[in-house]
């Protein structure tokens, strides 16, 4: 079976799937903070939370890239396949345009 002929998930779902991401993206950030503020206290070092979140942030950026990519790529494609369902889009509501409206 085809795994792109599947209907686009529903928008409760694809927000799920895109705060698992979120979720999983702030973990590494946690952990890498665990990790850094561990490092300096080995090291007998005095560092504030700010520095150790900034560098845990920095340093995060590019390692989700990597570490993640799988499900980035698996949330993008199901929000591509969402927004491309006509049947799914908000019907457009604008100012009326009759000749009596003025």
């Amino acid at each position: 079976m085809n795994r792109d002929a599947s209907p686009p998930p529903t928008r409760a779902r694809l927000a799920g799937m895109a705060g698992g991401y979120a979720l999983a993206r702030l973990l590494l950030v946690a952990t890498l903070t665990g990790l850094i503020a561990a490092g300096a206290k080995l090291l007998d070092r005095d560092v504030d939370f700010f520095t150790v979140a900034a560098f845990s942030v920095l340093i995060s950026m590019p390692l989700s890239y990597a570490v993640f990519g799988r499900l980035r790529k698996k949330v993008n494609s199901r929000i591509i396949a969402f927004e491309a369902d006509p049947s799914r889009r908000a019907p457009v509501v604008g100012p009326s345009t009759e000749k009596g409206d003025s």
